[in-house]
């Protein structure tokens, strides 16, 4: 029932094309009101509505940069799955202190503001270091990216335009901890993503809609 009532809450962000066009140094436009979930704030600083405008992949899913394995399913999908070696790799490396927690479930990856002790040079945005690594390819529109940030410890799912989108958390038993989908964006030719979940301790997996229509068939990532 936890996760039923935390789906209703953690309503998937839907991230739209912002205006970045002129000169290189302009700042990107924050997207319309009407175009964010309800509380979703349109005013943000001009470093998060930067942060929002570089999450959004136009041309489809992000390559997976770290080393990897390509596996092709006999339904036709395709799995990019990287090491779990090298990804735990970038963890260590991280600032392993920052790591937002439970806090963090929710929250836009990238115009949520985690705050650690330190003072303001310390604050930064979960999707400033976040890498692909992992996804989910069913056709060139179809499609989910398992998105990751090794300082803060979470994971969120981005997909094309056309897409529901789903993102899983699982407990170190297995059973569900939490789940985040979002509906419909609002403009065309724009990758979106979700709501990012605290994946510290936990497993995550980010999930396609495979059909229109009707109740949802996931097709998802493995699980990191």
């Amino acid at each position: 029932m936890r996760h039923q009532a935390r789906a209703l809450v953690l309503t998937a962000i839907s991230v739209l094309a912002l205006g970045v066009g002129g000169p290189a140094h302009a700042e990107p436009t924050p997207p319309p009101a009407d175009s964010l979930p309800a509380g979703f704030p349109a005013e943000v600083p001009p470093a998060a509505a930067a942060a929002r405008a570089a999450e959004v992949s136009p041309t489809g899913p992000a390559p997976v940069t770290l080393p990897h394995r390509v596996v092709r399913n006999s339904d036709g999908s395709v799995d990019v799955i990287a090491d779990k070696a090298a990804v735990d790799a970038l963890v260590s490396v991280a600032a392993a202190s920052d790591a937002c927690g439970n806090s963090c479930d929710g929250e836009d990856p990238a115009s949520y503001l985690v705050k650690p002790p330190g003072g303001q040079a310390n604050w930064y945005y979960c999707s400033t270091d976040a890498k692909t690594i992992y996804t989910k390819t069913v056709d060139n529109s179809t499609y989910a990216e398992l998105r990751y940030s090794p300082r803060c410890r979470t994971a969120w799912t981005r997909g094309g335009y056309y897409s529901l989108l789903g993102g899983f958390s699982y407990n170190s038993s297995g059973s569900e901890r939490e789940r985040v989908t979002g509906p419909s964006a609002h403009q065309q030719g724009v990758s979106r993503y979700t709501a990012m979940l605290n994946d510290a301790g936990y497993t995550y997996k980010a999930c396609v809609d495979g059909q229109t229509g009707g109740s949802p068939l996931w097709r998802c990532t493995a699980k990191y």
